[in-house]
């Protein structure tokens, strides 16, 4: 994972295996196995939508990048007295 390959720290709740106990826990039925199984995408679909979930990841790593650098240079106290 890229994430870890740059930060040299193990991200539990990041990459496959993650997302396979999400799965498990989320859609391990088998009605909803069997749905999933029968969906059909084109070449181009699955690169549309592998492509949107990346896009998804850049903006959600922007926006925690953000929150964490307000949160190193600001402090509850600030917040509050400026409340």
């Amino acid at each position: 994972m890229e994430l870890q390959q740059i930060t040299k720290q193990e991200f539990v709740y990041l990459g496959a295996g993650y997302v396979g106990l999400e799965n498990h826990h989320i859609l391990n039925t088998p009605e909803m196995l069997q749905v999933l199984a029968e969906i059909k995408l084109t070449d181009s679909e699955r690169q549309a939508a592998l492509e949107l979930a990346q896009n998804v990841f850049e903006l959600f790593t922007e926006a925690m990048n953000e929150l964490l650098a307000h949160s190193q240079t600001n402090s509850c106290n600030t917040l509050l007295q400026s409340a």
